[in-house]
């Protein structure tokens, strides 16, 4: 676990200028965290959400781009509906959208 301060937090290891290191946190978290990977379905995938997320924030402070480039290629386009209108029960399409205007009153079909 790190900190990343002007000053140094109480027992902290310096890392470079402005970051931390936390071994008493780390220390005092890792039963819970090696608890949660072993019992939560999700926590793998939001650590490496956070640890991507992280990135991004870190290439933003330096104003650093990203490009990502799938190797595969554009897939398969999948149809979706515009909207989805739940009265009569459901249907889907732009012909069910009602008509609000001022002079006209919301159509019952």
């Amino acid at each position: 676990m790190f900190s990343v301060a002007d000053t140094a937090p109480p027992g902290s290891e310096l890392v470079e200028k402005g970051v931390y290191r936390l071994p008493n946190l780390e220390r005092i978290s890792q039963p819970l965290l090696d608890w949660l990977a072993v019992n939560h379905h999700d926590f793998m995938r939001l650590n490496d959400f956070a640890e991507a997320f992280s990135l991004l924030r870190w290439l933003r402070s330096k104003q650093t781009g990203v490009t990502v480039i799938d190797m595969d290629g554009q897939g398969k386009a999948i149809t979706t509906p515009d909207r989805v209108v739940i009265g009569d029960g459901p249907g889907v399409g732009s012909d069910l959208i009602p008509d609000v205007s001022e002079d006209s009153q919301i159509r019952q079909e």
